[in-house]
């Protein structure tokens, strides 16, 4: 399917074939209008300002102004099932990840169909677009290759720069979420090196901008811009680390209640609706609690302060954004660039036990291991050497007002925020049609004036 017919108005649809160039358009391209696709990881439906959140994102809010909120979109419960289904436009089962990689149960372990990997029966969105005369590139997480003949420089893409793995610290240090996981950044298909001051969201933007830079400006251009924030370990560089101090000393309860006032007023829900209530855990499991009433402030100020890392680096991802739009502004190119931003799956309840489960370490060996490699004091939640997580009341908060998490099929687990702006596209409208992160390759192909 595609949304095409849930994006432009009748008022302003545009004829977007190949043969047909767009009005007022730049003469900078071949007349088919540029593709930039934003996704994020592990956001929640409600992290940004347009969708209730009290965390800054204006650019986001802007974008959203812009085009077209979808507020109906779903993708899979976890990262690489939906990426398979993002770029190829095919069930993730046929694309070869019907789940993760060393997630896969005895049966399902020899199948094609759950490699974990991009499989042969596919093509991806890059290759198709490639083959029809658009600059490909990409920057930020892959996680869809187990061999290297699906690393991105041999799925399409012409330039790239991709953490293969699932996940890693944001910093340059490469630790990995756990024992004996590589981390294995690659730069046009070659192990790269990262600068000092990296950081995952800022410096993904900065490939991808030095890649369009660097990009044939006589043809248009798809870019694939994965980031891999909001996924834990929860990290921001040391000037963020206080921006949000104190702001979610309320506790989650508290915070999910003014969200979900906020999506009232903004016409999200109805007055009458009554949310999903997170459970209570008892105490004795990894993410049991007490009520936040019962906790000493030691235990209030710990657990806001992972919230409070969260904030930041979604508010960074919003500064990316930002950037991104500047930038296609500048150069004259913002009118013809139909820009896509989405998440991969709702937000994670998880704590850092689930990745024994990917290991071979038992539960007390992986545990030892953790807290002997990572710094867990308040002082160093989200610094690099930490890993903060957001755990499941927080994670409820930012999938508000929807139940459960990522790795479930609850709608807290695959309802995620979709934006849409650019050529054609209606301005300042929300759709609440029922779409599909399979929807985005035929949607693009369409506008792109390709035929698959």
């Amino acid at each position: 399917m595609s949304l095409t017919k849930y994006l432009v108005g009748a008022l302003c649809a545009l004829s977007m074939s190949a043969a047909k160039a767009l009005p007022n358009e730049p003469e900078s391209s071949d007349g088919r209008p540029n593709i930039l696709l934003v996704v994020v990881d592990d956001m929640g439906w409600s992290d940004i300002g347009s969708f209730g959140s009290e965390i800054r994102t204006p650019n986001l809010d802007s974008l959203a102004s812009e085009g077209v909120a979808m507020t109906n979109f779903r993708a899979a419960p976890t990262c690489s099932p939906t990426r398979s289904w993002l770029l190829t436009g095919v069930d993730n089962h046929l694309a070869g990840v019907g789940t993760m990689e060393n997630l896969q149960a005895p049966n399902q372990k020899g199948s094609e169909n759950y490699a974990a990997e991009l499989n042969d029966n596919v093509i991806t969105i890059a290759e198709v677009l490639s083959d029809n005369g658009y600059t490909t590139v990409m920057s930020g997480k892959w996680h869809l290759a187990e061999s290297e003949s699906n690393y991105p420089n041999h799925r399409g893409f012409e330039k790239s720069f991709a953490l293969l793995q699932g996940g890693a610290s944001h910093f340059a240090d490469r630790l990995p979420l756990y024992r004996g996981n590589r981390v294995d950044y690659l730069e046009n298909g070659r192990p790269a090196s990262l600068p000092d001051d990296f950081y995952s969201s800022i410096s993904y933007t900065d490939k991808l901008l030095q890649f369009l830079e660097q990009s044939d400006t006589s043809k248009p251009f798809f870019g694939y811009l994965a980031l891999t924030a909001p996924h834990d370990p929860l990290q921001v560089p040391d000037d963020w680390l206080d921006k949000y101090r104190g702001a979610y000393s309320a506790g989650p309860e508290q915070v999910r209640s003014e969200r979900i006032a906020r999506q009232k007023d903004l016409g999200l829900f109805p007055k009458d609706l009554q949310p999903w209530t997170p459970p209570t855990y008892p105490e004795w499991l990894p993410f049991g609690r007490k009520a936040w009433s019962d906790r000493s402030e030691a235990e209030r100020e710990r657990d806001a302060r992972a919230m409070e890392i969260y904030a930041s680096m979604v508010e960074i991802v919003d500064q990316q954004v930002g950037r991104i739009h500047r930038w296609l502004s500048d150069r004259d190119l913002l009118d013809n660039t139909l820009i896509i931003f989405m998440s991969d799956n709702g937000a994670n309840s998880s704590t850092p036990l689930i990745y024994q489960n990917t290991s071979s370490d038992s539960e007390q060996s992986f545990r030892e291991w953790f807290l002997s490699e990572r710094d867990q004091s308040l002082e160093n939640m989200g610094k690099a050497g930490s890993h903060a997580y957001q755990g499941a009341e927080w994670a409820a908060v930012s999938n508000t007002p929807y139940a459960f998490y990522k790795g479930t099929v609850g709608e807290g687990g695959i309802r995620v925020p979709l934006i849409v702006s650019g050529p054609g596209v209606m301005s300042g409208k929300r759709s609440v049609e029922n779409t599909h992160v399979k929807d985005i390759t035929p949607t693009i192909l369409e506008l792109a004036g390709v035929d698959p």
